[in-house]
């Protein structure tokens, strides 16, 4: 009869991957996921799809007409956007200027469309079942014109408190996006308080000194706006009409895309592919890790790349 022996040890960060598990049958799954930090004591870091370690996203809110204009810059440059929609406000208060329900699913079709509160008011203001029937708005009208399950959203105005995060933990969303400025390229800690980088109205030098940072962790640059501030306005005050701006983001997207170290992807796709990370599991003896998640896992251990399947167990020591 073919006996293992286990070395015995207290599972922690400090050693995730102590042990001598040798061979697949003796692998033993923890209950515990791994966190990026244990992995990193090992010398692992999760990576994006490709093992890319930075990703690039668009925030546009209010699903305006000039979403029209916008979504042809992207797709001519191969970067992807989240269109956040209020999904209450369609023919409202000003007719024609949002985008017409029929065209949402074509339009966006390359990008994603998530919510923005059904009628895009002051959510700490309201009480609690206000907050949460703006939520569910959204939640039931936008699949129904996208064919797509809602997977995040934009605080109105950027407002946010945490009776807000607390409705909105429960409904099955993976993000929520603020006004707050980052400050840095981290990812967030909590999803449903995800801070963007900059407005594009800050953007000149962004693209240099996102590209020249040395990323040694999945990073992240999310660039928020409105469609609408990159065309001719009138301005309330003097009556004067703006000149178009859509050389701002014209010349921005000219400069960060085609770059192959980045990961273009949706904010929806981004949260999507981190939480299948955080599915990770060691074994007791820390040489194997199993892949909890529907989705391809990429890690780089010791620099080299490692691919985990959706399900399945490997060697990483």
């Amino acid at each position: 009869m073919r006996k293992f022996v286990f070395t015995a040890f207290v599972f922690t960060a400090a050693v995730i991957f102590a042990g001598c598990c040798s061979t697949f049958d003796a692998v033993e799954v923890a209950d515990q996921p791994v966190s990026a930090e244990q992995l990193k004591k090992s010398g692992i870091v999760a990576a994006y799809p490709g093992w890319k370690l930075k990703a690039l996203s668009f925030s546009y809110d209010d699903g305006h007409y000039a979403d029209r204009q916008l979504v042809k810059v992207f797709d001519k440059y191969g970067v992807k956007a989240t269109f956040n929609i209020p999904s209450g406000l369609f023919g409202k208060p000003k007719p024609g200027n949002m985008v017409d329900p029929s065209e949402v699913k074509t339009l966006y079709a390359n990008h994603e469309v998530a919510g923005h509160g059904a009628h895009h008011i002051n959510l700490p203001r309201k009480k609690p079942e206000i907050v949460s029937s703006e939520l569910d708005g959204d939640i039931q009208k936008l699949p129904e014109l996208t064919g797509k399950k809602l997977l995040g959203y934009a605080y109105p105005y950027g407002r946010f408190s945490d009776m807000v995060v607390n409705i909105m933990r429960p409904k099955g969303l993976l993000y929520a996006r603020t006004c707050k400025m980052a400050g840095n390229f981290d990812l967030p800690q909590d999803f449903l308080m995800w801070h963007p980088y900059c407005h594009h109205n800050r953007v000149k030098g962004v693209a240099k000194k996102f590209l020249d940072y040395k990323a040694e962790k999945m990073s992240v640059l999310i660039v928020w706006g409105h469609s609408y501030e990159f065309i001719a306005r009138r301005n309330r005050k003097t009556g004067q009409m703006s000149k178009p701006s859509w050389h701002v983001i014209e010349n921005f997207c000219k400069e960060i895309s085609g770059k192959p170290e980045l990961w273009y992807a949706t904010m929806g796709e981004i949260a999507t592919y981190v939480k299948a990370t955080e599915k990770l599991t060691a074994s007791k003896c820390g040489n194997f890790l199993k892949n909890n998640s529907d989705l391809p896992v990429y890690l780089l251990v010791n620099g080299k790349k490692l691919q985990i399947e959706p399900g399945k167990t490997v060697r990483v020591k």
